[in-house]
């Protein structure tokens, strides 16, 4: 499939033509080539008959296509809808959010996925303990100051703790969402898992009135190392104001349990008591209760009073409709309507009406439409012939929001309603999959619905990733107090649209190109590099002959103590064991730290005349010219000689190199060849000693 050649412009006279020119290829005895040679008719029958299959080979069907690649192990992936957390500002009081409240910002349109409650909880106060030292972190909390608070110092250590001081907590059981935002390491790998304790560990307590108490968290900052989410359940228990810090209220707290920081953590800033929203709009509607006499809904979501009510008769049954009425004394399917000025309330009385919903779950239904729906709801008829394809009024579709309303009539004349997802398969039942890009759906099995009416049910539809909004935008709302405001303080993330075969087969041609067993140098260099979570800027793998072994010199992000990178047990640990899993059963392989060579270096040169301070110019120059630690040089690479005459030659200030010498600062950690210097296979070269002799070019012309 990956390289399919398409023949169908290919005669039969062509494919035999090309078939006995390449017979010599693959057989030096067969020399005959005549039709009277039985080889030749073999050769003409099969030609013959690859002609006339042409079509069938041609035909790559996208199901066909689809299957080769779930084969493979690649399936499409999902479109999702664009994920956002927001903060409240200026908010005083106690703010109820309903399910399905709309935030806006630009265009582009945000709904909660459920009902929140937003108290005016805030942390107030950050400090650090360590035995019995207290540091003030506090400024952190200020959006406008950028001054990194490094929470644990620099060198932390197992038992230091971090407290967060709060003026209030939601309630028990629900969720309190914090975003850290740290100072991340420049070129640090993607983690794995966000949640995983790659380099420190944390236990987070609570303060009640017996004590500090575990609490349940969800960590995405890998224990302080990444900006990211943080989830705190709030326990059951008795909280109690916590007296011991610089302010009174609430506490919770980080412990080190382990600490092995390639890099300390710098807290930059922290957004308190965040709820998530979620980018889509919500066409249509379906609201359910298991009420069998009424059922309540915010006026706000009511869509203009374009619903439809159903309502379940008996358990396992199909749904009937309802319809509202101001008469209570008629008989038939009929609810009454209540209206106050914030809900509505539907009222279901069988006594009065002779018929009524049954008790249960989701045994009453409200969809909801938008005018924009409600002027094609109805979809079309169930023919009953295979993939059959119905247009829906809306494209990009969030697949999970989805399903339709199947009308059909029972033996007794009436209508009933069966509510439809995408993707059944049971027997009777209406299959279907829905082409949620294209905004159609495709019946795959009409089951017992042939001749069924199908009209929308709930849709809700989204942006793909025009939703992955950068941080910090304003989002408004209706029905909030005056001022208050809402912004996010991460970056949308998730939404992405539904993939198509093309991407799903350039991934798989990606992968196929991505090394994942270490077999050439290349691959362990690839695999080192991009071990997740570490910061790793150079890796050059080689064989050492004497030891039988492939060896890989690293170099990473890290700073030792004398300010050069110093690769610690840590990373050579996680290393190893990243090799381990993809190296060849019988390769013996280590990791090597880096090896730094000095490059003494001993020059004269003659500057050009006006030219004030040569001596640090061509001293920088030379340091450059012989730095590999911080040059696109790898382990290994030859300090060549014609590069350092030259990066001190094309200095303005230069007349020109009367004399040059490059030589090892220690002789054990490399070799000279000529002019050049070689130094060993995990070794860098690094500036040495430098001596100058500086001419002015006019004295030696006199």
């Amino acid at each position: 499939m990956l390289k399919y050649v398409d023949n169908s412009s290919k005669s039969y006279e062509d494919r035999i033509a090309e078939a006995i020119v390449q017979i010599p290829i693959y057989s030096s005895e067969w020399t005959n080539f005549n039709l009277s040679d039985p080889g030749v008719t073999i050769l003409e029958n099969l030609s013959l008959f690859e002609t006339l299959q042409q079509d069938h080979i041609n035909e790559l069907t996208p199901e066909v296509k689809a299957n080769l690649l779930k084969m493979a192990g690649f399936s499409p992936a999902k479109g999702r809808q664009s994920r956002v957390l927001l903060s409240p500002r200026g908010l005083k009081t106690t703010l109820s959010i309903p399910r399905g409240k709309v935030f806006n910002v630009g265009d582009l349109t945000f709904e909660t996925m459920k009902s929140h409650v937003i108290n005016n909880c805030r942390v107030v106060n950050i400090y650090g303990k360590n035995e019995d030292e207290i540091t003030d972190f506090s400024y952190v909390l200020d959006k406008d100051m950028a001054l990194p608070a490094k929470v644990f110092g620099d060198n932390p250590q197992k038992g230091q703790e971090l407290y967060f001081i709060c003026n209030e907590l939601p309630e028990p059981g629900e969720d309190a969402i914090f975003y850290f935002v740290f100072k991340e390491a420049e070129g640090r790998n993607r983690f794995e898992d966000r949640a995983n304790d790659l380099f420190a560990r944390l236990s987070w307590q609570i303060y009640t009135e017996e004590g500090f108490i575990p609490v349940h968290t969800k960590d995405n900052t890998g224990a302080f190392m990444l900006s990211g989410e943080f989830h705190l359940r709030i326990p059951n228990a008795h909280l109690a104001i916590y007296e011991e810090g610089h302010k009174m209220g609430y506490c919770f707290k980080a412990t080190l349990e382990s600490a092995e920081y390639d890099f300390a953590p710098e807290l930059l800033s922290l957004y308190d008591f965040l709820f998530e929203v979620w980018q889509q709009e919500t066409k249509s509607f379906t609201y359910s209760g298991s009420k069998a006499t009424s059922m309540e809904m915010l006026k706000e979501f009511t869509f203009n009073n374009y619903i439809s009510i159903f309502g379940k008769e008996g358990k396992g049954s199909s749904y009937h409709q309802y319809l509202v009425t101001s008469d209570p004394d008629i008989k038939g399917r009929y609810f009454e309507l209540e209206e106050t000025e914030d809900m509505a309330v539907y009222h279901f009385n069988r006594d009065r009406h002779g018929y009524a919903p049954t008790k249960g779950r989701a045994a009453i239904r409200i969809i909801g439409y938008s005018e924009e729906i409600m002027r094609k709801y109805k979809l079309g008829i169930v023919e009953g012939y295979d993939d059959q394809r119905i247009e829906l009024p809306v494209s990009n579709i969030v697949a999970d929001s989805f399903f339709v309303i199947a009308k059909r009539v029972d033996e007794n004349g009436d209508n009933i309603y069966d509510f439809v997802r995408p993707g059944h398969h049971n027997d009777g039942d209406l299959s279907y999959a829905l082409l949620e890009r294209e905004g159609a759906i495709v019946i795959k099995d009409a089951g017992d619905f042939i001749g069924a009416q199908l009209l929308m049910g709930a849709c809700a539809t989204y942006l793909g990733d025009m939703g992955n909004i950068r941080e910090n935008n304003i989002f408004t709302t209706t029905g909030v107090p005056k001022g208050v405001t809402f912004v996010n303080p991460e970056a949308g993330s998730g939404g992405q649209y539904a993939e198509n075969l093309e991407s799903v087969r350039n991934r798989f041609v990606n992968d196929i190109d991505t090394p994942f067993v270490a077999v050439t140098e290349k691959d362990y260099e690839h695999i080192v590099k991009t071990t997740p979570g570490l910061c790793i800027k150079k890796a050059k793998a080689y064989i050492d002959y004497s030891k039988n072994e492939a060896q890989v010199a690293v170099l990473p992000g890290t700073v030792g103590k004398d300010g050069r990178p110093f690769l610690t047990q840590s990373y050579i640990d996680r290393i190893m064991r990243r090799l381990e899993q993809r190296k060849l059963l019988t390769t013996r392989v280590s990791v090597r730290k880096p090896v730094f060579v000095p490059i003494n270096v001993r020059a004269t040169v003659y500057v050009k005349q006006h030219f004030e301070n040569c001596e640090p110019i061509i001293e920088k120059a030379i340091m450059d010219a012989t730095n590999y630690v911080d040059s696109d040089k790898n382990f290994g690479d030859m300090v060549h000689f014609e590069d350092v005459f030259k990066a001190i030659e094309l200095l303005p200030c230069v007349q020109y190199v009367y004399q040059l010498s490059l030589r090892l600062a220690k002789h054990n950690l490399g070799t000279m060849g000529d002019e050049d210097v070689y130094p060993v296979m995990n070794g860098l070269a690094v500036p040495g000693n430098i001596s100058l002799e500086l001419i002015t070019y006019r004295e030696r012309k006199q």
